[in-house]
């Protein structure tokens, strides 16, 4: 063999073994011996077009947040299937309803729905029966209803100032900013029926023809309620 076989035999033997370490050295995991984890290239961690959105494995995802399954399963599991408690208080609604209509308390759906002027036809029983404010269609309540004659007119009890459940004090808080907005002067929103919230009542029952009573009923919120959605109540504040 001449020498210069021998050279070149060298230097093709230097040049596998250096692609070969090459090669190695690439399959080999990030970290070494020292057995860390790999991490991704840089570039590679961020979906492009995605400000500071990190990929995970499915592991690591699931670690982060641990509840969120149970949570979508817990909202898909109450809007499937309502509760009995759910069932009960639209009946419940559903019969107030049908039966305040038939004494002149309310004049909307019988749709089991306790919506504002539900509870303000509640109200307004509740009132002139000299029951606490409860603004709730409760089995109780609906027993004290069906109580009274449907066909016999009721008296109100005398002017009074009746105790005021949380629900009836919302309800009073929202007749009391529409009436502001409708410039009646009340001193404050705090969800009672002080004497300048019943005047206010009074002035505005007047001048819609509703009859005076002071109090807050389902055809009064019906009222403030279609004269918000004319308008009326925002151009008042203007």
């Amino acid at each position: 063999m001449t020498p210069r076989r021998v050279k070149l035999g060298l230097a093709a033997f230097v040049a596998l073994s250096g692609a070969a370490a090459v090669n190695l050295a690439l399959m080999q995991p990030a970290g070494g011996r020292g057995g860390a984890t790999a991490r991704p290239a840089r570039g590679l961690d961020r979906l492009p077009g995605i400000e500071s959105t990190t990929l995970q494995s499915p592991a690591a995802a699931t670690a982060a947040t641990p509840n969120a399954a149970a949570r979508r399963e817990g909202a898909l599991d109450r809007t499937a299937t309502p509760s009995r408690e759910e069932i009960d208080d639209a009946e419940t609604t559903r019969a107030a309803q049908r039966e305040l209509a038939l004494r002149g308390y309310y004049q909307g759906a019988v749709d089991g729905i306790a919506g504002l002027m539900t509870r303000g036809a509640i109200m307004a029983f509740e009132y002139d029966h000299g029951r606490a404010l409860s603004a709730t269609a409760s089995e109780d309540l609906l027993k004290a209803i069906m109580l009274t004659d449907p066909q016999r007119p009721t008296q109100p009890v005398a002017a009074w100032s009746p105790a005021i459940g949380p629900r009836a004090e919302q309800v009073v808080r929202t007749v009391q900013q529409s009436l502001i907005r409708l410039g009646h002067k009340i001193s404050r929103v705090d969800g009672t029926l002080g004497s300048d919230t019943v005047r206010a009542i009074r002035a505005f029952e007047a001048t819609q023809h509703l009859g005076e009573t002071g109090r807050v009923s389902g055809a009064l919120v019906a009222r403030l309620a279609a004269l918000a959605s004319q308008g009326r109540l925002a151009a008042s504040r203007n």
